[in-house]
């Protein structure tokens, strides 16, 4: 089983693993045959506050009430980048230990081989 990330999504991949000759000398082929996903709800929770944000900010020039609200808008839009959005790029101690502990609640199958 090997932790992914991939986007808005978490999860596990376990497959074969097997050398295949290469003009270059060997090559490393994973065969994917089983996958299990999952979101990750709080990121998408804070991108629909945000998306609401972001309405808000937009519409308030068609809907003069919603002025008061277009700050606070923009607050949530741009928060969305901040805590969400730029960290899908890239990976922290912290996701490293949730996928940690994720595969640590899911032990090997009876005959299931794991190296680390």
């Amino acid at each position: 089983m090997l932790p992914v990330s991939a986007g808005l999504h978490r999860g596990r991949v376990s497959g074969r693993l097997r050398l295949e000759p290469a003009p270059s000398g060997c090559r490393l082929v994973l065969t994917v045959e089983e996958r299990a996903w999952r979101l990750r709800g709080n990121a998408v929770a804070l991108l629909v506050l945000a998306g609401a944000g972001g309405l808000v900010t937009v519409l308030w020039p068609f809907f003069p009430r919603l002025l008061g609200l277009a700050p606070i808008g923009a607050i949530l839009a741009l928060s969305a980048w901040f805590l969400v959005l730029s960290r899908l790029t890239t990976s922290t101690p912290e996701d490293f230990l949730a996928l940690a502990a994720e595969l640590a609640t899911h032990p090997p199958e009876e005959g299931e081989a794991r190296t680390w």
